[in-house]
């Protein structure tokens, strides 16, 4: 299915041989079917879950839903 995925934003205060403690991301997922779109929200959560518990973390995922797709 045609998407688009971006990021726009990431803050993570810290320097460059330290890792921070918290980083924040945001961006925007773009797809012409809302099935799709609904499909890869929970994909895209199961993933960013699964890879920051892996690694000993924890994670705040949110998706602000915006308007539906454009046909």
């Amino acid at each position: 299915m045609p998407s688009v995925l971006s990021f726009g934003k990431v803050i993570a205060n810290g320097a460059t041989n330290i890792i921070p403690n918290e980083v924040t991301i945001e961006g925007t997922f773009r797809t012409f079917d809302e099935q799709w779109r609904r499909e890869a929200h929970e994909r895209m959560r199961l993933l960013a879950e699964g890879l920051v518990k892996s690694m000993g973390g924890e994670i705040d995922f949110r998706i602000e839903v915006g308007y539906p797709v454009l046909k």
